[in-house]
């Protein structure tokens, strides 16, 4: 009879020995949000989304509007809409996420009804802030998220008449959305 083998001697590296690396998963959905701050008064809006998930954490992009919302100011009417890109790191934990915000896009702006009137004013807006959320599992791969951001403006678009301001956003702004989110392997 043959010996038996003599033992092979193997090494793990420290990442195979914690485990299987989770899996990505993609992340989409779409929310109705109401934002106070960054336009006149209250402003209801969309946001939908895409993008990854893997473990505690994801990484999510954004697309987002404010239509137009208007005030009376200075005896005439302000109007003001936002339209931004927001990338989302995430960090999980259970039904509970926490978020970094960055944001760019267009606030367009108009006003009418002043001695000098003007159309379309369109400025960039740029952004950032923190997001607090909840992704409560409705079924597989189905949750509804429940979420709150505080968005500080970098550019503040002051729009005025006559040198005084009749509009400016809010040095932070707060949004709320309800949604939706998916998820597949």
């Amino acid at each position: 009879p043959t010996p038996p083998p003599p033992p092979v001697a193997t090494t793990r590296s420290p990442i195979d020995a914690a485990g299987p690396r989770p899996r990505a998963t993609a992340r989409f959905g779409g929310a109705v949000q109401v934002a106070l701050g960054a336009t006149p008064g209250f402003a209801l809006g969309f946001v939908a989304l895409a993008g990854l998930g893997t473990g505690r954490f994801s990484i999510d992009l954004e697309g987002s509007a404010l239509p137009p919302r208007s005030s009376s100011a200075s005896g005439g009417l302000v109007s003001v809409a936002i339209y931004a890109a927001t990338i989302a790191p995430c960090i999980h934990l259970r039904i509970f996420a926490a978020c970094v915000l960055a944001s760019a896009g267009a606030q367009r702006s108009d006003g009418t009804g002043f001695a000098l009137s003007w159309q379309q004013q369109t400025t960039a807006w740029l952004a950032g802030g923190a997001r607090a959320a909840l992704e409560i599992p409705l079924a597989r791969g189905l949750a509804l998220a429940v979420r709150a951001d505080l968005v500080a403006p970098i550019v503040r678009t002051h729009l005025q008449v006559d040198g005084a301001d009749v509009f400016a956003p809010s040095p932070v702004a707060g949004v709320f959305g309800l949604g939706l989110l998916g998820a597949a392997p």
